[in-house]
């Protein structure tokens, strides 16, 4: 039987474009903010990184944190 949950999703995971879309960010940003090893990915399959949600909830509060100060 074909799980019908998207790939990550049962596991707690956002696809890199989740996260962009999440963060209100584009893909080139992201990248870079990963190179900076602020916020790293924990899973790859593929080509395809996948980026752990709480993980990605704690950065969004405090890049907001950083732009109100």
């Amino acid at each position: 039987m074909i799980s019908e949950v998207p790939l990550g999703k049962e596991e707690g995971l956002m696809s890199s474009a989740e996260v962009a879309q999440h963060l209100g960010i584009n893909m080139n940003n992201l990248r870079q903010i990963q190179s900076r090893k602020t916020l790293v990915w924990v899973k790859k399959l593929g080509r395809n990184v996948y980026y752990r949600e709480a993980e990605v909830i704690a950065y969004g509060i405090k890049r907001e944190a950083r732009k109100k100060s």
